[in-house]
């Protein structure tokens, strides 16, 4: 998972916060990741290929994972609004 900082400081810290709980590794390997992006750029970065892909491509993507996101809400619904951060998370992806 790769998040560009201006999306990040989007968020609201609740969010961040949450997304930040998920695992510390996680989430020191997230920081390490965005930090390398940002500096060299993608196409530089260890030579990744940079794809966008189509909305067809990305509502295929999100249908494939909704099984996924369905239960990660059910499972930390406990832990805060899962189902709001979901939804929010969404809504950027396609901004």
């Amino acid at each position: 998972m790769v998040i560009n900082w201006e999306v990040w400081d989007r968020l609201p810290a609740d969010i961040q916060q949450a997304i930040e709980s998920l695992t510390p590794w996680l989430n020191q390997a997230m920081h390490d990741a965005s930090v390398q992006v940002e500096a060299q750029g993608w196409e530089k970065c260890a030579g990744q290929t940079v794809v966008q892909p189509t909305p067809e491509e990305l509502a295929l993507w999100m249908a494939c994972f909704e099984p996924s996101a369905e239960e990660w809400i059910r499972q930390n619904a406990d832990k805060g609004p899962t189902q709001e951060i979901y939804d929010y998370l969404k809504r950027l992806v396609q901004e």
